[in-house]
């Protein structure tokens, strides 16, 4: 019993983040941006150059940007493996898998909460935490008429965050909406 409980709190921790990564790349593709934050996302992805005029310091900070990105995607892979392997080992355990999308879903829902609560209570502290955890060299702030916050102002990250925590919201919805459909095998003769 003790290891069902550990495998659901690790699933429970894997779920979220896999999704909040998943909702992240899906914003990537689907949020509507300007030409120049185009061409500063393609050259993120290693898919084109870039030819505004970022400084030095800005440009240094995108390079960090793009490390930054290039580990989401390896995470986000390496998660998407491991949540294939925890779905279809549990495939004919349908009573288990029932619980590990209603709690993985359940949870992705409780973080989307307490990620937009802190967003909403404040951004900038939020914003701040955020880069200080992944940008502790200190490279990321920019005077205000920089043409990298001219490109990608405070409002930009607002509704990119908004979106991601839908998105998250969805998806945790959908893990629980598909635990009562799954067939129930108490039902099979």
């Amino acid at each position: 019993m003790q290891k069902k409980k550990l495998f659901i709190i690790v699933w429970c921790i894997l779920l979220p983040l896999f999704l909040l990564l998943l909702s992240y790349k899906l914003t990537l593709l689907l949020f509507p941006v300007t030409i120049a934050q185009a061409e500063t996302f393609s050259y993120l992805s290693g898919q084109g150059r870039l030819n505004m005029n970022y400084t030095s310091l800005e440009m240094s900070h995108l390079d960090d940007v793009k490390k930054v990105m290039d580990t989401i995607n390896f995470l986000l892979y390496g998660l998407l493996i491991i949540v294939l392997i925890i779905i279809t080992s549990q495939w004919k355990k349908k009573k288990f898998l029932v619980k590990l999308c209603q709690d993985g879903g359940f949870s992705t829902i409780g973080a989307v909460i307490l990620l937009s609560l802190a967003i909403i209570l404040s951004f900038n502290i939020t914003f701040t935490l955020f880069h200080l955890l992944f940008f502790s060299q200190g490279n990321w702030q920019f005077p205000a008429d920089s043409l990298l916050i001219q490109t990608f102002p405070i409002e930009f990250f607002v509704r990119m965050s908004t979106w991601i925590a839908l998105l998250s919201f969805a998806e945790g919805s959908i893990f629980i909406l598909l635990s009562y459909f799954l067939p129930d095998e108490s039902h099979r003769n």
